[in-house]
């Protein structure tokens, strides 16, 4: 919208027009003519629901995923697989090094 100057009251409908679930609940509860600014939404949005945010664990937590004593393979890598969609900006080569510095000493892999 920046590079296209859009107006800010235009920002401030196609913004409230997008809104669904709690964002817009939320919304609607805004008195009317509360919002003056493309700004003061923004900031009042992001206020809102900051808290909300789920961060990404970093990659090297998968380092921390261990075949256990007595695991079989298999239950390893539902427990590895499993934790991968979690991290963001993993490699496959990255994943494939953390899957197998995983696997316990004489594992049959």
């Amino acid at each position: 919208m920046e590079v296209y100057q859009v107006p800010e009251m235009t920002r401030c409908r196609l913004f409230a027009a997008s809104l669904r679930g709690n964002a817009q609940q939320w919304f609607s509860k805004l008195g009317p003519a509360s919002i003056r600014t493309w700004r003061q939404l923004e900031d009042l949005f992001v206020r809102q629901f900051q808290s909300t945010l789920h961060c990404s664990p970093p990659v090297a937590t998968l380092a921390n995923i261990k075949q256990r004593e007595g695991e079989p393979l298999a239950e390893y890598f539902r427990r590895f697989n499993a934790e991968v969609p979690k991290v963001r900006g993993a490699s496959e080569e990255t994943i494939k090094n953390f899957l197998i510095t995983g696997l316990k000493e004489g594992s049959k892999f």
